[in-house]
């Protein structure tokens, strides 16, 4: 019977070793899915500067008194355009990673509560390992002593 609690035991810590290591790996992907979303956050802040800079050249070109060329107006414009067109498709790639991030993290979480509830069942069946070596060491106490009773009597 101890034997088959032991096997039990040592399946289950087995299990919590695996859990622990799968746990690990969420929180390398975690770290990756947040340093992909930093680097696409900053590479949405450089764009913002470039297009913040094209919309200040384009208000000043059309400032009443200046010669405006109508190819740099046109190129500009284009790349204006071409640069709102890249922070969309960036703003739209941080979603996909903000989402992923938020995913892992939930998936960590359930880990954690799956590790939690492992670590509570290896507790419980100590307890109850070690509650068995006690209530068989102490009917062997009280078999003894009921025998030492009838050689007495």
């Amino acid at each position: 019977m101890e034997s088959r609690k032991k096997r039990r035991i040592g399946a289950l810590e087995a299990m919590n070793g695996w859990m622990n290591v799968e746990m690990s790996e969420l929180r390398l992907t975690q770290r990756q899915a947040n340093e992909r979303l930093h680097v696409l956050e900053k590479k949405m802040l450089e764009i913002d500067g470039e297009i913040n800079e094209a919309e200040h050249c384009l208000r000043s070109a059309v400032d009443p008194g200046t010669k405006l060329v109508l190819e740099e107006y046109q190129m500009l414009f284009a790349y204006l355009d071409h640069k709102q067109r890249i922070r969309v498709n960036n703003e739209r790639q941080h979603g996909f990673a903000r989402e992923r991030l938020e995913k892992i993290e939930n998936e960590m979480i359930q880990q954690g509560l799956k590790i939690r509830g492992m670590e509570n069942l290896l507790e419980r069946r100590f307890g109850e390992l070690a509650l068995d070596k006690e209530n068989k060491q102490l009917s062997l106490l009280d078999e003894a002593w009921l025998q030492k009773q009838k050689d007495e009597a």
